[in-house]
């Protein structure tokens, strides 16, 4: 590394600051994306769930006994008229 004084001192400087700079880019760039994926799935984690238990009761409403029975069978009881 030439340490002496003159414009090659001043374009050795320059290389490391853009090499050093272009470092930092690509490290924040990395962690940037890895806490966005993070914050991503955290967020979309309830959705994840609520369509899971959507999907379960569309195939329970569509099943047989239910067919069967009329709908009746998801209906609490107390809530039922009885005439």
């Amino acid at each position: 590394m030439y340490t002496g004084r003159g414009s090659r001192s001043r374009k050795i400087c320059a290389v490391n600051f853009r090499e050093g700079m272009r470092r930092i880019g690509l490290v924040l760039g990395i962690t940037g994306a890895i806490a966005g994926s993070i914050g991503t799935y955290v967020l979309l984690s309830g959705l994840i769930k609520q369509r899971a238990e959507s999907i379960e009761f569309m195939r329970l409403a569509k099943s047989d006994e239910v067919k069967l029975t009329g709908g009746a069978s998801l209906v609490d009881p107390q809530w039922t008229i009885t005439g």
